[in-house]
């Protein structure tokens, strides 16, 4: 059976079946990222790789990265039972989850993963313009979001945070951060002299400043600086077009650049901030943890493990440092499950001379740097990004006809 599928795998039905199914999929990761909602993560990922494993043949060369990956994840929790260090079950049980879906990179090439999520991408920032429109009007619906979110493994957090002395009112929704490499395909079509329609380039324009209006109401510093970093980065290939607007553009760049830098800074020791205050505190923990068990940057403390955080006043199986969290737990072998996801960087830099792979290897880059302050990527919407930017740089190494631009 699955011969006879493979065979007529080309087939216009498999081809929109197939897409269907991958857009239902990142539609249910994009709008209940926690699955506390709908509850149909787990039974349509099943249906997916169900449909590819019959239909499509898979991308052996991945095979090596998912299996490490995996790997990893189980050898730490064996080294964490032997080394009798307190286990979240109810957290690893979820790193598990969370990582299945990792398997779907031996058939991203068959996927237009890019374009086939903007829809789903369309639909989750009206979901969250129409509900921040609402707790901004009613203080009763704000309530009953709260409660609803906090009750469903908080999917949406209300936010009231002070930057600089602005006080900004924020509503974060979970998967805001899969649709970073979405908003630079939108507007770098938008810009794009390979569409001649006018109408199509409006389109394109018109949702990417949907997505950047949801992002900058997310109310958190990094979600809020991505846009404008994305701009810069579609800015620069325009202008790029033009040898004469170099000498005016790049001084122009260098400057932004540095203002851009120096409001970070000011950002990340702003006085008084708690966020700023419990991620300092993490650190000094982290510190303190390596410093009376130096073994576990070798070998790491293990899958799901759990360490005294000032940052919280308690036991924790998670902070926000996610690259620290890996050495944490796997040690030296992290490299492996961090190798993963720098991969594409290195495939993206060796086709640099094509613009939108240079905007999109700064746009992954800028992804990752998030990622490190921030835990998802070892979620749903860290897999997200990393099937559509797997997706890319299988067609990209096989010089096919990409998705990015129509």
């Amino acid at each position: 059976m699955s011969t006879q599928l493979t065979q007529h795998s080309s087939k216009p039905f498999l081809k929109k079946v197939g897409n269907l199914l991958f857009a239902l999929f990142l539609l249910v990761l994009m709008i209940d990222p926690s699955n506390g909602i709908l509850h149909l993560k787990d039974k349509i990922f099943i249906i997916l790789l169900g449909f590819n494993i019959l239909a499509y043949r898979p991308d052996w060369r991945f095979l090596p990265l998912i299996l490490s990956t995996y790997f990893v994840i189980f050898l730490g929790y064996i080294l964490a039972e032997m080394q009798g260090i307190p286990i979240d079950y109810e957290y690893l049980n979820g790193v598990f989850k969370s990582m299945a879906p990792l398997i779907l990179l031996l058939w991203v090439r068959h996927y237009d993963v890019l374009r086939i999520s903007t829809f789903p991408a369309l639909i989750t920032t009206l979901v969250i313009l129409t509900l921040y429109i609402l707790i901004s009007i009613s203080p009763i619906f704000e309530l009953a979001l709260f409660n609803y979110s906090q009750s469903h493994n908080k999917m949406v957090m209300i936010t009231r945070r002070n930057w600089l002395g602005v006080q900004v009112f924020g509503m974060y929704y979970r998967s805001i951060v899969s649709l970073i490499p979405i908003l630079y395909w939108l507007l770098f079509n938008s810009t794009s002299r390979l569409i001649k329609s006018s109408w199509c380039k409006l389109g394109y324009l018109v949702m990417g400043i949907l997505l950047i209006i949801a992002f900058f109401i997310s109310g958190t510093r990094a979600m809020m600086l991505i846009p404008i970093f994305i701009i810069g980065i579609i800015s620069f290939l325009s202008f790029n077009k033009h040898p004469k607007a170099k000498y005016f553009f790049y001084p122009l760049l260098i400057l932004i650049g540095i203002v851009f830098i120096l409001f970070i800074g000011l950002l990340a020791t702003q006085k008084g901030d708690l966020s700023n205050a419990i991620k300092y505190e993490h650190i000094a923990s982290y510190i303190e943890l390596f410093d009376e068990h130096p073994e576990y940057l070798f070998w790491g403390q293990g899958t799901a493990t759990l360490f005294y955080s000032e940052g919280f006043r308690r036991l924790t199986a998670q902070t926000e440092w996610i690259y620290i969290e890996l050495l944490r737990n796997y040690g030296l072998l992290s490299i492996a499950i961090i190798g993963v996801y720098i991969y594409p960087l290195k495939v993206l830099f060796q086709h640099r001379k094509d613009a939108f792979n240079q905007g999109l290897f700064l746009t992954y880059l800028a992804f990752l740097l998030v990622a490190g302050t921030n835990p998802f990527l070892l979620n749903s919407q860290g897999m997200t990004v990393l099937w559509i930017i797997y997706a890319h740089i299988v067609h990209t190494q096989n010089n096919t006809s990409s998705p990015i631009v129509s």
